[in-house]
């Protein structure tokens, strides 16, 4: 096969594979329902190109809420 003919399902399953790579901190903030889904995906779409953009968006989605002061509430353990 020369070197310009890949065939299009190749090209589609690898631009596929990348989109699906890219938006990994997406994907985690959504299904972990983050208070600013919408700010990480903007993070993620625009400044995820560079390594650092795409490792602030992932560690932002897997740590802990901003919300750290907000009352959650009480699971009833250790409550009479």
């Amino acid at each position: 096969m020369p070197p310009g003919d890949t065939p299009g399902w190749l090209i589609a399953v690898n631009a596929t594979a990348f989109l699906l790579g890219y938006f990994i901190p997406t994907f985690i903030a959504l299904t972990r329902r983050r208070d600013q889904r919408l700010k990480l995906f903007l993070v993620n779409l625009l400044t995820g190109w560079t390594l650092i953009g795409w490792m602030v968006a992932f560690i932002w989605a897997v740590t802990l809420p901003w919300d750290l002061g907000r009352r959650r509430p009480q699971t009833g353990r250790g409550r009479p």
